[in-house]
């Protein structure tokens, strides 16, 4: 019995109790973030630190999918015990497909464990007053509404007067069918 006292009693001495820090994303200002491509957004995440300890807190982030980035990470910040901070971020967007897309946010503290909270992003589509990919693959047009007239003309012409893709599967498709009859 005394042997269970005396290495409790040394190990409190060998390993004083510390307070912790335990950090959690408590909210986002939107409830999605609205983006869209080629361009950047802002948002805001409030952290919390519910642990005994006032400590230092950075936002981490996994999961992103490819086409979206963090531009501005909001710094690390000093979070009281108790106490909330504001997280204000800046989001970037590359050449994305328009759709719902997800991550996690996190904070990254010492002594306090590791949680994430699901971030949503609505991706858009581009406004008419933006270039978009496919204003990019046309090229220029003219004050009319047309493509500019140039070398490229004959091969317009060329195209044209090829058959189309769906008349070749048309006529794959009626082969295929005679085929499976006989």
């Amino acid at each position: 019995m005394r042997i269970i006292f005396l290495s409790a009693f040394l190990a409190l001495l060998v390993f004083p109790a510390d307070g912790a820090s335990f950090f959690r994303v408590v909210e986002m200002d939107l409830p999605a973030v609205n983006i869209s491509p080629c361009s950047e957004a802002n948002f805001s995440v409030i952290v919390q630190n519910i642990g005994s300890d006032s400590e230092y807190g950075k936002l981490i982030f996994r999961d992103f999918p490819p086409g979206l980035w963090i531009v501005d990470g909001g710094g690390t910040k000093y979070v009281y015990r108790g106490g909330k901070e504001r997280f204000d971020l800046v989001m970037g967007a590359g050449q994305i497909a328009p759709g719902n897309y997800t991550f996690d946010i996190g904070v990254a503290a010492r002594g306090s464990p590791s949680n994430y909270r699901r971030a949503f992003v609505l991706v858009e589509r581009s406004v008419e007053g933006s270039m978009s990919a496919v204003d990019i693959a046309v090229g220029p047009i003219d004050e009319d509404g047309q493509a500019p007239i140039g070398e490229s003309e004959e091969a317009q012409t060329a195209q044209e007067e090829a058959p189309m893709p769906g008349a070749l599967a048309a006529i794959l498709a009626a082969l295929l069918g005679r085929r499976l009859r006989s």
